[in-house]
């Protein structure tokens, strides 16, 4: 492994003794099969007695347990019915289904990005902190390499749009993803399921609940996925875009007395994938690096091919214990208090130049005597970019409701370490390159916050609350860079005898405080109809420039984010409660926005992270969902968001320097970007869809049919909106049709995904050295389908 794994033990001991919690809420009910989108989920009751109105929906969006329609907050619920009806597996797939979530891939899982309304973390590497928060079981993960996760035994799926840093702390700048799984319940469970695909993936999941006596329940889950790669590599580097993972998971509840209730639990999750190798999506200017990469194949937005030699690896392992402990103190107060230790290990490697020539050391280089202007090396998976980390944190929170009100008062701390280095050397028209950081980061933030709903009279509330935030940076940075003649360079070694030309030591802490808040008003005239207007304010915390350009003398700690939100809303239910329609308009405008840009340097730009400018983004949501009959539901959702920026200046672009219409302006090669497209964000999204469930005649058998239309204009995914890096719009088709025996013990479902087979990126750039345009992809980049059987008892 490529942790120990005996911490993950002895934390859990720590967590037993200290009777803290198991990442989730004890206590809060389950949501109803519904949710404002997308189709909703069935049931194997005869639809005879099924009401035709829409089931109440329950969330926990405010950690409190209440009625979607009354939180003031523009948001989706998905349960795990819906979910697994829809096809969708892991989180990456929500962006498939929500108008309001969008995702870029890049070259390690610390790379990747959730969006909302605009707001992106855009990580080149590891350093910065991420923009959307997500939540699991009520425990915050510390950093985006952990978002990817399969989407198994869930009970719901809550997506809070624009800052809740009141509730949710840090780094929700814009927005949550709120994951409840489900917990060990009061009766003997089993669930097995597997899945097979025309493209060989073959996944089997368990499931096992045993109730072991009348206050001791043990649920355990385990998982094994197998997918083989979906792109062909005419090169000898192994075929890409596959992925085999494993985990297994243990949640156990004990009653301690008729007040008290304490959740523990333990997971791991291991991943050995190769989607993060970037694919060629155009020819290069440079003749010779197009003869290389191309070879006789065609590489462009079509079925894809790639031709390189040295594998793509990305392993990624995660291993967490929690704890919940829940104790109502009397009718009115009850505390709740949550602990977690995690940690992950990341080890990545791709082909850099994209091509089959290169130096693998200990074999040599590839195809001597090419000619080929850049060459890069592969020094092995243990060394090229290891990342590791570990955290843990506390939360504890009082949650009190009398009369007219109803309030929490919490505190919360983190304390999270990583480690990372990379050495990643390559050649270029004959001279070695080799930065090599070496980075220790610690991030220690503490937390007291408080929040308050008062009804003032019965059909009009306030609420508001605060956040005081303290937050302490501290960063080790160490890089060599290596340059000279490549002809000194021993490939078999992999020992490159010169000294480094530049050393950059340095080390950097920063404290910060903040105070985040939110306040508004809701108005209620009946239980269906629910207007809300507030105001927030979220708080991203600082980042560190950890990559492999910072300046020497540069501090590489960039200050926190700070977004200021306004929201109005409307929640209405219409029709003897056949139709709710949700709609709210907001306007975000974030300071200090944390970016990766390109900066001037002697030698010509450099990339760096900075706090860049401002981002606004300003839109409205809406999502509906009409109950024809007991059988029929139909949906749609819309997300507009005009996100821009405003306040600095970025690189030409390609197409610019090409032409020579860069303006210049105010320095030679730059151009003021006020105004432009945010990137991962197109400015439409919209789904529709629908679902039809009924009995086979004469029959105890139910079958369910669904489909959902998907579309997004277009997107940018690199500053300066380089025409390159331009996703054109594009929408996808999903459906599935299952059917399900009596009590639901058993279910059979055929599901097709992007049906339309449109091929599109999740990320698409320049490489700087040569020119040559490329992009990465998703599971679904093209057309499949499959058969998935489930058996519950």
């Amino acid at each position: 492994m490529l942790y120990d794994r005996n911490a993950i033990a002895f934390r859990l001991l720590i967590i037993c003794v200290s009777q803290c919690a198991l990442g989730g809420i004890v206590g809060i009910a389950s949501a109803a099969e519904a949710s404002t989108q997308p189709p909703e989920a069935v049931t194997s009751e005869s639809h005879s007695q099924q009401s035709e109105g829409l089931e109440e929906i329950v969330v926990t969006a405010q950690l409190r347990t209440e009625s979607l329609k009354d939180v003031p907050i523009s948001m989706q619920a998905l349960t795990g019915a819906q979910l697994s009806q829809a096809g969708i597996s892991d989180t990456r797939d929500l962006a498939e289904i929500l108008p309001t979530v969008n995702f870029a891939n890049g070259p390690t899982r610390r790379a990747t990005a959730f969006s909302l309304r605009g707001v992106s973390s855009l990580a080149f590497q590891s350093g910065i902190q991420p923009s959307t928060a997500m939540v699991v079981d009520g425990v915050a993960l510390a950093r985006q390499a952990e978002f990817i996760s399969q989407l198994g035994d869930i009970d719901r799926v809550e997506v809070l749009n624009g800052p809740q840093g009141t509730l949710f702390g840090k780094n929700s700048t814009a927005g949550v993803v709120n994951i409840v799984t489900n917990q060990p319940s009061r009766k003997l469970e089993t669930e097995v399921q597997g899945l097979v695909t025309n493209d060989s993936e073959y996944s089997i999941q368990g499931m096992v609940n045993v109730p072991v006596t009348d206050g001791v329940r043990v649920r355990v889950n385990a998982f094994y996925d197998d997918q083989h790669p979906l792109v062909k590599n005419i090169g000898p580097g192994g075929d890409i875009l596959g992925a085999k993972s494993y985990g297994a998971s243990i949640k156990t509840a004990f009653d301690l007395t008729d007040d008290i209730d304490l959740h523990l639990s333990a997971a791991y999750s291991h991943l050995n994938s190769s989607y993060n190798q970037y694919v060629s999506v155009g020819p290069s200017s440079t003749p010779a690096i197009q003869r290389a990469v191309l070879g006789a194949a065609t590489i462009c937005r079509c079925d894809p091919t790639i031709n390189t030699d040295v594998p793509a690896i990305d392993i990624f392992e995660n291993g967490n214990v929690a704890g919940t402990l829940n104790w109502k103190l009397s009718d009115n107060l009850s505390l709740i208090s949550i602990s977690n230790y995690s940690q992950n290990a990341e080890h990545s490697a791709n082909d850099s130049d994209l091509s089959p020539v290169g130096i693998i050391v200990g074999k040599g280089e590839s195809t001597p005597g090419t000619g080929y202007p850049f060459e890069g090396v592969y020094v092995g998976i243990d060394n090229r970019q290891p990342i590791r980390a570990h955290y843990v944190s506390q939360e504890v929170r009082l949650h009190y409701t009398h009369g007219p009100v109803n309030a929490l008062l919490g505190a919360y701390a983190q304390d999270y370490h990583d480690g990372y280095s990379q050495r990643i050397p390559t050649i270029f028209e004959g001279t070695y390159s080799s930065p090599e950081p070496n980075v220790k980061l610690r991030d220690t933030s503490g937390s007291i916050f408080g929040d308050t709903t008062v009804d003032v009279i019965d059909s009009f509330k306030v609420f508001g609350g605060l956040r005081f935030t303290r937050e302490r940076v501290d960063v080790n940075y160490l890089r060599n860079n290596y340059a000279g003649p490549a002809s000194l360079f021993n490939p078999i070694t992999g020992v490159y005898p010169l000294p480094p030309v530049l050393t950059v030591d340095t080390n950097s802490v920063h404290d910060v405080s903040n105070l985040s808040g939110r306040a508004g008003l809701i108005f209620e005239p009946t239980d269906r109809l629910n207007f809300y207007a507030s105001y927030a304010r979220g708080y991203k915390g600082p980042a560190a420039d950890v990559g492999l350009s910072l300046l020497p003398h540069k501090d590489p700690i960039i200050k926190p984010e700070i977004a200021d939100a306004y929201e109005i809303g409307a929640k209405v239910r219409l029709f003897e409660n056949r139709v709710s329609m949700n709609v709210a308009l907001f306007h975000e405008k974030i300071n200090g926005a944390q970016l990766g840009v390109f900066v001037p340097t002697s030698s010509g730009f450099s990339v760096q992270y900075l706090n860049a400018g401002t981002l606004t983004t300003q839109g409205v949501e809406a999502d509906s969902v009409w109950a024809v009959t007991a059988k029929l539901r139909l949906n749609a959702a819309l997300a507009y968001d005009d996100a821009t920026y405003a306040g600095f200046n970025y690189k030409c672009n390609s197409t610019q320097v090409a032409t020579g219409t860069c303006p210049n302006t105010p320095t030679a090669g730059f151009q003021n970007i006020d105004g432009q497209q945010a990137i991962q964000q197109p400015k439409v999204k919209y789904s529709v869809g629908a679902s039809y469930s009924d009995d086979l005649p004469g029959s105890r058998v139910t079958y369910y049919v669904q489909a959902n239309w998907i579309w997004n204009s277009a997107i940018y995914y690199e500053l300066g909106q380089d025409p390159i890096s331009r996703e054109p719009a594009h929408g996808m088709l999903n459906a599935s049709v299952g059917f399900k025996g009596p009590g639901d013990r058993w279910e059979v479902q055929i599901f097709g995904q992007n049906l339309t087979n449109k091929i599109y990126f999740s990320n698409l750039t320049d490489f700087p050295l040569d020119g040559l345009p490329f992009g990465y992809l998703n599971r679904d980049f093209q057309r499949y389908g499959g058969v998935r059987l489930i058996y519950r008892h």
